[in-house]
């Protein structure tokens, strides 16, 4: 079960990346028509057949580097929001050992994982937000050691919209929930050597929200 702590990040503290969300589908297409990024990385969850599943798919200037996959469980012990934030550890784990990827946008089409990176408050799912924050550190701490142009938004994207690549993110997290899991190298390191995520305390509490309306149909 995982542990939510009192705080997740210093209140007092601020953010290196930026988080965009567009104010609808228009304006998402428009902002991701005109973004310039040298390195754009795509990814998405599935709950196929009640598994939960998570993928990433990170090109440099149009072209695929690699793709990442992940699968965390039954839809009864991880929401779809553990498995969206799972898929953003993913892409940052991507980002980390890019070479010089310059201006980067990582595209997710979950607002909830968005608006929970800058929060400073506690909640379900903060094992994973940890972990990330922790990744995007080291990705800055990285790259700008070594004096590259480096910056990261991650902005919100409208599901099914035509883009290739977050196509091929969809039709690659259907493996994810299906069993398909990465090598080691692919993997964020709370994920490695067939490591599971703690079970989540949102899941546990849709479960037994779900107990109590069926016991109280009964009685």
């Amino acid at each position: 079960m995982e542990t939510i702590y009192p705080v997740l990040h210093p209140p007092n503290a601020g953010f290196p990346f930026t988080v965009t969300i567009p104010k609808d589908q228009k304006a998402s297409k428009e902002i991701g028509s005109a973004d310039t990024s040298v390195t754009k990385i795509y990814c998405n969850r599935s709950g196929l057949n009640a598994k939960a599943g998570a993928a990433s798919v990170i090109t440099r200037l149009g072209h695929v580097i690699n793709v990442s996959h992940y699968h965390l469980g039954t839809l009864t012990k991880y929401t779809t929001f553990d498995a969206k934030a799972v898929g953003v550890s993913l892409a940052l784990q991507q980002l980390l050992h890019a070479v010089n990827p310059g201006r980067t946008t990582i595209c997710l089409n979950n607002q909830a994982v968005l608006l929970a990176l800058h929060q400073h408050v506690p909640k379900t799912g903060q094992f994973v937000m940890t972990k990330i924050h922790k990744l995007i550190n080291d990705a800055y701490r990285k790259h700008l050691q070594l004096g590259e142009d480096f910056g990261l938004d991650v902005r919100w994207i409208t599901g099914h919209t035509g883009v290739k690549w977050n196509e091929m993110a969809d039709v690659e997290v259907k493996e994810a929930s299906g069993g398909k899991v990465s090598g080691d190298v692919l993997l964020p390191l709370f994920l490695c050597a067939g490591q599971q995520l703690p079970i989540s305390v949102g899941a546990e509490c849709q479960k037994l929200e779900k107990e109590c309306k069926m016991m109280w149909r009964e009685q």
